[in-house]
């Protein structure tokens, strides 16, 4: 479904200088509006059972709920009303990014540790072995 569309062309090149064209019809543009719109309505129907989640929970005998990044977002936004949909969306998907990179970054550097010292790489696999 999710494919990478990293090749350069001149029609991609003239796109970022001319905004009007990304609204061309092209097979580029297409999956990406495509694919746009499934993480918009994934992401709205995550934001919307996560509200009605806190909703119910505050009426009922739960005090808390989970304390992961969109119950606090959610709540918070309900409390202040700060926030439109889309912009909540727009933050998880910061959450998402920031995520990955930091995840990957810290993955890349404990492998790059492991490469340089083989001593420590090698009682980890037989601390992990064991």
């Amino acid at each position: 479904m999710f494919r990478s569309l990293t090749s350069f062309t001149i029609f991609g090149i003239l796109q970022r200088f001319f905004p009007i064209m990304r609204n061309f019809p092209t097979r580029r543009n297409r999956s990406i509006k495509l694919n746009r719109d499934i993480i918009h309505r994934i992401g709205n129907g995550l934001v919307s059972e996560k509200k009605e989640e806190i909703l119910k929970s505050s009426e009922g005998t739960k005090d808390d709920l989970a304390r992961d990044m969109l119950s606090m977002l959610v709540k918070s936004n309900i409390a202040s009303n700060d926030l439109s949909q889309e912009e909540v969306l727009a933050q998880i998907t910061t959450f998402v990014l920031a995520g990955h990179e930091t995840t990957s970054t810290a993955l890349t550097g404990f492998l790059h540790a492991m490469s340089t010292h083989p001593e420590i790489q090698s009682k980890l696999r037989q601390e992990v072995l064991a």
